[in-house]
């Protein structure tokens, strides 16, 4: 990737540390950063090495829910670029019933939802810890991410944080709940914790949707940095309806664009982060107009694609249009702002985009159960052509139909 380890998106450089995290009322460097109450983890390991190794974190459960236990190395089929990699060429690195190779990141995110949203999110949120008060299965800390300092933090916070602020300047919050395994202590902890409502509204139109991006892709990548100092594979359950589609990027290049989606496929992966969204919004009213889906269907045109620009089209008009990029990006000439949509990078990442549904407390349960049913194989990709080559990949059983998840593709130089 051209961009090391930062990237331009929108105009933005993304660093490890853009984003003003507050924790129990203090501004803190690293989300890593452990409270008397939180468990001890082991040393880092290390996710990948100088000789290309790669660690794939795979969730293995049947369609019941149940995990999918006592498999070995040999149960397991890895496909590179649709090529079966050979079992002497990856091993199984670690298993569900290693306790500490796993834990659950809850991310609630008040800077894309309604008022109305984020109640709903942090109810189901409290009402799944509080079935679990006493012991989780895995340690699970809460992040809230907000565009708005949080009450009685003023004396505690620098950067622009007046309403009055220019949309331009918006400073972004990431308050932590540190990591614990009693659910009720986290529960409690989220309860006496109350964010302000965001700050970016649907009537700045256009320029607030591209900040609330800017802001939005800033936390993902602030999380990401910051978790991947943290031994093990996350499940990151990010409650809210997602940042917003957008018709054009204002990067000035499709290398540009491209090197934030690279940078993005890579940070995920070396944070061993897999994302979930979860949209609270439950059932909504769609247009299902067959002019509107041929839209929808055919937005995705050359005209597109150049240069990361587009005409501007109603994309807001259906929440499954980010089923248009699901597949890896190539080349740079493929490349889309909504290649960076969070249901995009939760899909690629090997989890769940989970919509449509009332029952937010049901969504929690069905992404969290994956902490507890993940194998992690390691391998060392093939090298291919060019200095960041896309790999597609594929995990499955050797001797079932079983649907497994992983990564779908990662880049390898």
């Amino acid at each position: 990737m051209t961009g090391g380890n930062k990237a331009k998106v929108f105009g933005i450089v993304l660093h490890a540390m853009t984003a003003v995290a507050i924790s129990n009322g203090q501004q803190i460097g690293s989300a890593n950063i452990q409270s008397p109450n939180e468990p001890q983890l082991r040393n880092r390991t290390v996710d990948t090495t100088d000789n290309g190794l790669v660690l794939l974190d795979v969730v293995a459960r049947r369609k019941s829910g149940d995990t999918i236990p006592d498999l070995k190395a040999s149960d397991f089929v890895l496909r590179d670029n649709k090529k079966e990699v050979q079992e002497t060429d990856f091993k199984l690195s670690a298993t569900p019933s290693d306790s500490q190779n796993s834990q659950i990141v809850f991310v609630l995110d008040a800077m894309n939802s309604s008022l109305a949203e984020l109640g709903k999110s942090e109810d189901a949120l409290e009402g799944f810890l509080a079935l679990h008060g006493g012991h989780l299965d895995r340690p699970a800390s809460i992040l809230v991410v907000s565009d708005s300092e949080p009450r009685g933090a003023a004396d505690q916070t620098t950067g622009p944080t007046s309403n009055n602020t220019a949309i331009h300047q918006r400073q972004l919050f990431v308050h932590r709940i540190p990591a614990n395994l009693d659910g009720a202590v986290l529960a409690q902890s989220l309860k006496e914790y109350k964010t302000r409502p965001h700050r970016i509204l649907d009537a700045q139109g256009g320029i607030g949707q591209a900040e609330r991006v800017r802001l939005s892709l800033e936390a993902l990548s602030f999380i990401a940095n910051a978790q991947t100092s943290v031994p093990g594979a996350k499940v990151v359950l990010w409650l809210g309806p997602g940042w917003p589609f957008l018709a054009r990027s204002d990067a000035k290049s499709s290398e540009q664009l491209f090197d934030s989606v690279i940078y993005f496929s890579n940070i995920l992966r070396s944070a061993r982060m897999i994302l979930y969204s979860i949209d609270p919004r439950g059932v909504i009213a769609k247009d299902n107009s067959a002019a509107t889906e041929g839209l929808l269907l055919n937005s995705r045109a050359g005209s597109m694609r150049a240069n990361g620009h587009a005409p501007g089209i109603p994309i807001e008009l259906s929440n499954t249009y980010y089923a248009e990029f699901l597949k890896g990006v190539k080349e740079a000439k493929q490349s889309n702002p909504n290649d960076l949509a969070l249901q995009v990078l939760a899909y690629q990442s090997g989890g769940l985009v989970l919509k449509d549904n009332n029952d937010i407390g049901a969504m929690i349960r069905r992404c969290a159960g994956d902490a507890t049913s993940l194998y992690t194989l390691s391998y060392v990709p093939a090298h291919g052509s060019g200095t960041d080559s896309y790999h597609e990949l594929q995990i499955s059983l050797t001797k079932s139909s079983q649907p497994l998840r992983t990564r779908t593709g990662l880049y390898a130089k």
